[in-house]
């Protein structure tokens, strides 16, 4: 039974993954098309803009088109990120510093009402990667972990430590909270671009996205365990690096496949 059980269990995320390549697959074709469309407006109101005397009010009306697209693009950055495309850096990352570098930031920001833990092993492995890209994956899960707290006091925690998937050598990131949790329907979307539950704030159902999106960008794995009132852990796991970088380099993300 317990064996049905792990297969049951291996084939939902297995089934969770084709799920989440599919979105991705569409995310990169709207991004794609959108972009297309926002390149045209923005290249015609430029020229609409140039014709016009210099003093002409509308002039401010066009500059109000340019900022709107420019917002917009902005937007889509965040989708092609989970889709696993654009350019990102390829250099040694040492895991400890990142860690350091965000954990200096939250307690700057965070409210004095939620407090800070972090543990990491000695000596963690280095990955191979954008250590920008890292940072900001680490603060958006941060940041989420804090919004899940809400405004009662409550606590969140940052762990790294050595962690190999079957053969392969790795570093295991998790962010653990306190905060009201998720059911089992709000798990299943977390990772898909703008889901969220809190639909009125600007740019809301991006950070988790992003997250997904730069995991699997290094070659890595995302998971996600929530009960409603106990609160919400999300497991990340990087590869070792396991060859030695000459220089930095920046490549385009592997694609995803169609």
């Amino acid at each position: 039974l317990e064996e049905r059980l792990a297969e049951a269990k291996r084939e939902l995320a297995r089934a969770d993954r084709r799920k989440m390549d599919a979105v991705a697959r569409l995310a990169d074709r709207l991004a794609h098309d959108m972009n297309n469309l926002l390149a045209g407006i923005t290249g015609f109101a430029g020229l609409v803009r140039e014709d016009l005397a210099a003093g002409d009010p509308r002039s401010a009306d066009i500059g109000e088109v340019l900022r709107i697209c420019h917002m917009a693009r902005d937007h889509l950055d965040g989708v092609l990120a989970f889709a696993r495309r654009g350019r990102h850096r390829q250099e040694r990352v040492s895991l400890e510093a990142v860690v350091r570098r965000v954990w200096e930031d939250l307690q700057r920001s965070v409210r004095s009402d939620v407090s800070l833990h972090v543990q990491m092993a000695q000596d963690l492995p280095d990955v191979l990667g954008d250590p920008e890209q890292l940072a900001i994956l680490l603060q958006n899960l941060c940041l989420n972990a804090v919004e899940a707290i809400g405004k009662d006091r409550g606590a969140v925690w940052i762990h790294a430590e050595p962690w190999a998937r079957g053969d392969r050598p790795g570093v295991r990131l998790q962010v653990r909270d306190d905060g009201r949790g998720m059911d089992t329907a709000t798990r299943r979307q977390a990772f898909e671009p703008y889901f969220s539950t809190k639909s009125s704030q600007r740019g809301a159902g991006q950070g988790l996205a992003l997250v997904y999106g730069t995991v699997r960008r290094h070659d890595g794995t995302v998971e996600l365990e929530s009960v409603p009132g106990e609160g919400t852990t999300v497991t990340v796991w990087l590869p070792e690096l396991t060859m030695e970088v000459a220089e930095v380099s920046e490549q385009p993300a592997a694609g995803v496949a169609v």
